[in-house]
C-alpha cells in the first residue's frame, strides 16, 4: 500500500537544482538565521551572492529569483539573484 508523502515548504537542505541559465544556487545559513544565496556560474567558475537576511525561503524560481517570507509579518517578497 502506498504511503502518503507529507507536504514540505521550500527547498530541502542540500537541494542543488540548476537555474534555467545553468547557474547553480546554494543556500547558506550563518547559524543565526540570516540566509545568503550563493550562485555558481559553472562555465566561468565564479560565485555571486545575494544576502536575504532573516527570512524563510518558500521557493527558488528556475528563472533566477527566490520567493521569501518574513517570519514576523508573513509578508512575501520576490528577490532576484545576482
Amino acid at each position: 500500500m502506498p504511503q502518503q508523502i507529507p507536504e514540505r515548504e521550500g527547498p530541502r537542505r542540500g537541494d542543488l537544482r540548476p537555474l534555467l541559465d545553468g547557474r547553480v544556487p546554494m543556500v547558506v545559513d550563518d547559524g543565526a538565521g540570516a540566509l545568503t544565496v550563493w550562485v555558481l556560474a559553472p562555465d566561468a567558475g565564479t560565485w555571486t551572492s545575494t544576502a536575504l537576511g532573516n527570512v524563510l525561503i518558500e521557493a527558488i524560481d528556475p528563472a533566477g529569483a527566490v520567493l521569501t517570507r518574513d517570519p514576523s509579518t508573513l509578508a512575501y517578497d520576490l528577490v532576484a539573484l545576482a
